[in-house]
């Protein structure tokens, strides 16, 4: 072997073995990108290439350094990403010779000139007739700048997706997989589809309808009515003589049960003395019970006040349309076993 090639690898070899903490001296994070970058080493030794890499892409991130570089490049290109590794050598290159590393500046320099005659390119061509106002081209989900339309873009063997969209338009998709060495493949964009709903032309009125009133829909009848169209405040006026309806059975029930009480303190006189001091058993129950019906008889005069002139006030004051139809109510009392009042009436 050459002495040059000798010497070559005896230097990429000791940079591969120097830990990260050698290149980035004073970073906070410099614990955990040695930490990250001696766990990387031993996961590339193992075999382990996409979790090695991805450790010390972190320590790489945590702790920039030229040996983190150069270790990093080299576990891409052994899991077969060479565009990657090829890039991140170029990278190696700018950040030893700017710490004057000039050993590891010369070892990556050496791969990527052995890299680039394997690498596999791609380009998105866009003829001027796809080129449209508000266009968008994606390489596996990233905006591919105009400025790379046209050229052949180094990426790593696999699959990759193209998508190209733009407003109004139908989106154009494909996938292209790229071989191991040195394979070329174009993905030309073609001109988009349209895909926009055209929006339905506004007709311009004719002569003769121009300046026509719009028809409207008559009212509705009334349910059950002749057709005609029910005055403004009967609805209210309806209300208004239910309540005053309720007030009068209201007042129907006070009168029935202050006849009731009245009756039952006759009663109990006949067991109790004149001031009702001092009562019998028979008296006592006769006198509570008096009590009871005077209670509800208030009850029922004073609500039953309320809901008439409640009642009233809404039916009065209502708005009247057309004169409405004659109303009739009338309240008869019920007498026998059980005493009350029917409210009985047209509406």
């Amino acid at each position: 072997m050459p002495m040059t090639r000798i010497s070559s690898a005896l230097v990429l070899a000791g940079a591969l073995a120097m830990p990260a903490v050698a290149f980035a001296q004073g970073s906070s994070n410099q614990a955990a990108a040695e930490a990250l970058f001696d766990e990387g080493k031993k996961l590339m030794a193992a075999g382990q290439l996409p979790q090695a890499c991805a450790k010390l892409a972190e320590s790489q991130r945590l702790d920039p350094g030229a040996g983190t570089l150069l270790n990093l490049a080299a576990c891409y290109e052994r899991d077969g990403r060479t565009a990657t590794a090829w890039a991140t050598y170029k990278e190696t290159i700018a950040s030893a010779d700017k710490s004057g590393r000039k050993e590891w500046a010369a070892a990556a320099t050496k791969r990527v000139k052995a890299l680039e005659p394997l690498l596999s390119k791609l380009t998105v061509a866009v003829p001027e007739a796809a080129k449209t106002s508000g266009l968008v081209i994606k390489r596996d989900g990233a905006v591919i700048n105009a400025a790379e339309w046209g050229l052949a873009i180094p990426l790593d063997p696999g699959k990759h997706a193209i998508e190209a969209s733009a407003p109004d338009k139908k989106t154009f998709a494909t996938t292209v997989e790229l071989g191991t060495k040195a394979d070329a493949q174009t993905v030309t964009v073609p001109a988009l589809e349209s895909g926009a709903v055209a929006a339905p032309a506004a007709v311009p009125p004719s002569s003769a309808t121009r300046g026509a009133s719009t028809p409207t829909e008559p009212p509705p009848s009334t349910p059950g009515g002749d057709g005609a169209a029910s005055s403004p405040g009967s609805t209210t006026r309806i209300v208004g003589l239910v309540l005053v309806g309720a007030g009068v059975v209201g007042v129907g029930l006070g009168a029935v049960f202050g006849l009731k009480a009245g009756s039952l303190n006759d009663d109990a006189k006949a067991n109790c003395n004149a001031d009702q001091s001092r009562c019998n058993t028979a008296g006592l129950g006769q006198v509570d019970d008096a009590k009871s019906a005077a209670t509800i008889s208030t009850i029922g005069f004073v609500a039953g006040a309320a809901l008439i002139a409640g009642g009233a006030v809404l039916f009065f004051t209502s708005p009247r349309g057309e004169k409405p139809a004659a109303r009739r109510t009338t309240v008869t009392p019920i007498l026998g076993s059980t005493s009350g009042l029917s409210l009985q009436g047209a509406f």
